[in-house]
């Protein structure tokens, strides 16, 4: 590799090359922990950013508070920040797979067992982050990324620790549209089960490979969400029960909406059992139909 090409910060080689992503006020390279020999993510950030509008250093604060207290197979890790005159550093965790999102696009006739393999995966890191009373406020499928075939939660910019998971008190306008909630879309008040819509929106398009709900803007997708019966395509060989926790998850009200606690009791009923994660631990796309 052109030296040229390497930026030394610490004991980190940044490849200047090798952009993972790209964005307003910075971007992720891959790099390497010299010390430790692994792969690393490095975001950039530059200084400036000091003076750039409010919302993005609290962004950056929320991103690396969240990170700091989680600690999971199935989310990303946070290594290292630091700072030099010129840029700040957030080194986290290498995800080789890239994202779910290309992950999803790839996919043609995915089997059942694998399908279900990635979404409890994303159940198992869901639960780090509800035990320790943290809102994720941003689950797409561009914000789960995969190593080696593990699912790994990322991007906690917009997360926020709450005194209380299930109580409606959060207001901010945050989030993507295709996987906000109805209450945040509608600029109401919400809960974490406006993650349990994310989830939701996002089990439908890993076992179906469509959206539950679309629209050519915010305004028509929320109208087609308030308005339009959720529905699934026929002559699949999806269990109906995943039909039924999926429509539970997609309730507009949140207060028919089912809670965290309800999903991992269905997962313990024997619904996924160990075993059949065992048996699928490797999910390549080479096994899809």
């Amino acid at each position: 590799m052109n030296k040229k090409n390497i930026k030394n910060i610490q004991n980190y080689q940044i490849y200047l090359d090798k952009i993972l992503g790209k964005g307003t006020f910075g971007s992720v390279y891959e790099g390497k922990d010299t010390k430790l020999n692994r792969q690393v993510a490095v975001k950039q950030f530059h200084q400036k950013i000091q003076n750039k509008p409010e919302k993005i250093i609290p962004a950056l604060k929320n991103e690396i508070k969240s990170m700091q207290i989680l600690n999971h197979n199935n989310i990303v890790q946070l290594y290292q920040v630091t700072k030099t005159e010129r840029n700040l550093y957030i080194i986290v965790e290498y995800c080789n797979e890239g994202n779910l999102e290309n992950y999803i696009k790839k996919m043609k006739n995915i089997k059942e067992i694998n399908a279900l393999n990635l979404i409890k995966q994303m159940i198992d890191g869901y639960q780090c982050l509800y035990q320790n009373n943290i809102v994720h406020r941003d689950i797409k499928p561009e914000n789960i990324l995969l190593h080696n075939n593990v699912i790994k939660i990322a991007d906690f910019g917009f997360s926020k620790v709450v005194e209380e998971m299930n109580d409606p008190v959060l207001l901010s306008f945050v989030g993507t549209p295709s996987y906000m909630s109805p209450q945040i879309l509608q600029k109401q008040n919400y809960s974490s089960k406006t993650d349990i819509w994310s989830m939701g929106m996002i089990f439908y398009e890993i076992l179906y490979q469509k959206k539950a709900w679309q629209g050519s803007g915010y305004f028509e997708l929320l109208d087609n969400i308030l308005k339009k019966d959720l529905t699934f395509p026929e002559n699949t060989n999806v269990n109906i029960k995943w039909q039924n926790l999926i429509s539970k998850m997609l309730q507009i009200d949140e207060k028919n909406r089912i809670n965290f606690e309800q999903i991992l009791e269905f997962f313990k009923e024997g619904n996924f059992q160990e075993n059949q994660i065992q048996q699928q631990k490797q999910i390549n796309l080479n096994d899809f139909d």
